[in-house]
């Protein structure tokens, strides 16, 4: 049928054939390498949707790429022309340049898409492309702490004097007080609806120890006593004493206790109890994180910081793997105490094909560090481990908490992922997939309540993401 169209027409006459893309199909388009605006440049991936007319890079350039004078490079099956329109720098019009005959034309797309027009080798049918270089407007790997997610822990208390978020029962969960009474909320995307209820504590209770121990909860009276619940209304008594506790480690509350012997560990429920090594953090340790690797033959669990027996503070990783306490980290990296820790992912870019990988990395960052002099600050710089413990480093520059971020102590962090939707997909659906992304999870930072350096309560939580991690997935 296009066959005998084009017969019914004359030689000087442009029949479009909207439904034919293969003389008028872009098989390849590519940037050519300018490493002045660059690195690389020629590896950055175009996808080429035939269906929509639209070429775009998925993985968008840095920040700040100066993009108004491109050299590109279009490959088609046996084009006639390759006419590609853009505005002229610093003029108020449109110019048309034929990349056949004027390879080496640059292009300028700072003022945005521009328009490739692909002719057919014998002129009778042509199409427009739409042309996109996506550059980013914010960089990506920048950890962002906006202000405008930071909210009350508890908006059905006027004041909140203390607070402890745990992980408990497949969901988190905060316990807030105002000197009297105890709310308990609690979400597993904390995000949306909340559940929310009144509770007790055992009487002398305090609410920083709480702490999950399988389906009970655990805490401290002012004595070290432990006490358990199944409900958070009635406590139960238990023979256990506990000075400082750690967290939980495979349904079992762990902590510290001093008796005529020294310092132990020991844990719920059950009661087993073993001399603690010489520098173990009895006190001011950060939250517990739990992990399996291939490398353990049980599960181990990971504190960073603390003061140990002799109230001198410790800038080591300890693990715990359910029978002992060892040093984990192979020389200190920062003397801390009631830091956060928590397991998240930083993204790399390989220099060479512009693909972005991960890195599971341990996090640490907040707490109070000593200066020269020995006094306490705050620590506003974060660290990183990528072998769970073993070695630190000071995370990237990108990574470190901005001016928007409080520094506090003795708050609790946990990484949640929660879905983020769109009305409408891409454009386009790329070449790497099979169709639009329209949802997609995204791994959220929360970090709540702490003490900042007046010791009074910050009495929010916070949340943060990797700018990335938040944009729409391509692929």
């Amino acid at each position: 049928m296009a066959g005998i169209a084009v017969g019914c027409n004359s030689d000087s006459e442009v029949v479009s054939l909207d439904n034919n893309y293969v003389n008028c199909a872009v098989t390849g388009f590519s940037l050519q390498r300018d490493d002045s605006v660059a690195y690389r440049l020629d590896s950055v991936y175009f996808a080429i949707d035939l269906v929509k007319a639209e070429i775009f890079n998925a993985d968008s350039l840095p920040v700040g790429t100066d993009v108004s004078a491109i050299l590109v490079k279009v490959s088609t099956e046996s084009a006639k022309e390759c006419n590609i329109t853009y505005p002229v720098r610093n003029e108020d019009r449109d110019t048309t340049v034929n990349l056949i005959k004027s390879p080496n034309d640059s292009v300028n797309f700072s003022k945005g898409d521009v328009k490739l027009e692909i002719v057919s080798y014998n002129g009778l049918a042509k199409r427009e492309y739409t042309v996109r270089l996506n550059v980013h407007k914010e960089v990506p790997d920048t950890l962002t702490w906006d202000p405008e997610t930071f909210r009350p822990l508890n908006p059905s208390l006027a004041s909140v004097t203390a607070q402890k978020t745990i992980e408990w029962r497949g969901a988190v969960y905060n316990f807030a007080t105002d000197g009297n009474a105890v709310r308990m909320r609690w979400s597993e995307t904390w995000e949306g609806a909340f559940s929310e209820a009144s509770v007790s504590l055992p009487a002398g209770g305090r609410i920083e120890t709480l702490t999950p121990a399988g389906d009970k909860l655990c805490c401290l009276a002012a004595d070290g006593t432990l006490f358990y619940t199944a409900d958070c209304l009635g406590w139960t008594r238990s023979d256990v004493r506990m000075h400082h506790v750690y967290g939980e480690y495979d349904g079992m509350a762990i902590g510290a206790v001093r008796d005529a012997d020294g310092w132990k560990s020991v844990t719920y429920p059950s009661t087993t109890s073993k001399a603690l090594p010489e520098g173990c953090p009895v006190s001011g340790t950060s939250q517990m994180v739990q992990f399996v690797s291939k490398w353990n033959v049980s599960p181990t669990a990971i504190v960073v910081g603390g003061r140990d027996a002799k109230g001198e503070l410790t800038g080591e990783a300890w693990a715990y793997d359910g029978t002992s306490w060892g040093r984990l980290s192979s020389s200190p990296f920062l003397e801390v105490e009631d830091a956060v820790i928590f397991p998240y992912k930083t993204p790399k870019v390989d220099a060479a094909s512009w693909r972005v990988t991960e890195e599971s990395v341990l996090v640490m960052m907040t707490g109070r560090v000593p200066d020269t002099s020995g006094k306490m600050y705050m620590n506003g710089t974060a660290y990183v481990s990528p072998d769970f413990g073993i070695t630190w480093r000071k995370a990237a520059d990108t990574f470190q908490p901005s001016d928007d971020f409080p520094a506090v102590s003795g708050a609790q962090a946990y990484v949640i992922d929660q879905k983020i939707s769109i009305d409408k997909p891409y454009p386009s659906a790329p070449a790497r997939v099979t169709a639009p992304v329209t949802e997609w999870e995204c791994p959220y930072i929360y970090i709540f309540g702490g003490v900042d350096f007046n010791g009074r309560l910050v009495d929010t939580y916070r949340r943060g993401v990797i700018n990335r991690f938040a944009f729409r997935p391509v692929y």
